[in-house]
């Protein structure tokens, strides 16, 4: 699955956006990648920039996109300078230089339990759905088997769940066979 962030603010966009935080904005977030810093631990490299240079952290959802196919909400953590201005401060597998960012201050992370994506499909195809069905399961799955536990985690993955993870691999190829919306 290649997502990256949405080129504008569409009313799909919007749309996932006003579900998660109704009323609230999108805001581009510029990324400033501190060194050091880990990729997928936001929440980490953004307490390593506060100790460094002050500020807060700033919780709430970056928006990505699978064009045509389905746009995404992940949890996400970003740094607020002393001045309030907002800098993601972490690598992404995409190297954008930008993030659309939904600030959320009705939550926040605990340091054990991980906030699933919220996902929207762009198109209706039962296939779409079906991929956002199992990659809910997998996301449920893999907390339940690795509760706690972050970074790169070696589990012995039950065969289940080997099953849904092939399932999901499957979905993602015939999505990218279906034709493109106009």
């Amino acid at each position: 699955m290649t997502t990256r962030a949405p080129r504008e603010i569409a009313p799909k966009v919007l749309e996932l956006c006003n579900e998660i935080k109704p009323g609230s904005g999108a805001v581009w977030v510029p990324v400033k990648t501190m060194k050091n810093a880990i990729q997928n631990d936001c929440f980490k490299n953004v307490a390593k920039k506060i100790k460094r240079d002050g500020g807060s952290i700033q919780y709430g959802w970056v928006i990505w996109e699978w064009v045509h196919v389905l746009v995404e909400a992940e949890f996400h953590a970003v740094w607020r300078s002393p001045d309030a201005r907002l800098a993601c401060v972490s690598p992404n597998d995409q190297n954008e230089d930008k993030i659309l960012f939904l600030p959320d201050d009705s939550r926040s992370f605990d340091g054990i339990n991980r906030i699933d994506n919220i996902r929207k499909s762009l198109r209706k195809e039962a296939v779409v759905d079906e991929f956002i069905r199992v990659s809910q399961q997998l996301v449920k799955e893999q907390e339940r088997l690795t509760v706690g536990q972050f970074g790169l985690v070696k589990v012995s993955w039950p065969p289940y769940f080997r099953e849904l993870a092939v399932r999901h691999l499957k979905l993602m190829e015939e999505i990218k066979r279906l034709p493109p919306l106009p």
